[in-house]
């Protein structure tokens, strides 16, 4: 492991430049020291499941495949796994019950069968200042 470090003119530029630095996927942890040998740990990036890149790639099918779902599925749920349509339905629940006792250990997923996109997930996330 290499360390690096970096001094920095304040406390406000130090968190700023310690967030980029911990949404890098290669940096193992960022720490700050202050004038009074303060610590400071970033907290570390989020885990993903060993299923994520799985997850993206059906994603990926479904949004490809979305004009051919609109003819034949409008206004249903589909069930995907391996990038193929394995169940539909208008109820949300029954499907994911069906397929989830149908494909006990397989990936699933499930989206709604419409034109609009969905909306993006927004979070804020307060920033304090002196």
């Amino acid at each position: 492991m290499t360390q690096l470090a970096v001094q920095v003119s304040n406390a406000q530029k130090a968190a700023l430049l310690m967030e980029l630095l911990s949404a890098v996927d290669f940096v193992e942890a960022v720490t700050i020291i202050s004038d009074n040998n303060r610590s400071e740990e970033a907290y570390p990036r989020p885990y993903y499941s060993p299923q994520h890149a799985q997850m993206l790639q059906e994603e990926v099918a479904f949004d490809a495949m979305l004009p051919e779902l609109l003819g034949r599925y409008p206004n249903e749920f589909v069930a995907m796994a391996q990038q193929q349509v394995v169940d539909h339905d208008q109820d949300e629940i029954a499907l994911a019950n069906r397929v989830h006792t149908r494909y006990p250990d397989t990936l699933i997923l499930i989206r709604p069968v419409v034109e609009q996109p969905e909306a993006p997930l927004v979070f804020r996330s307060p920033r304090f200042a002196k």
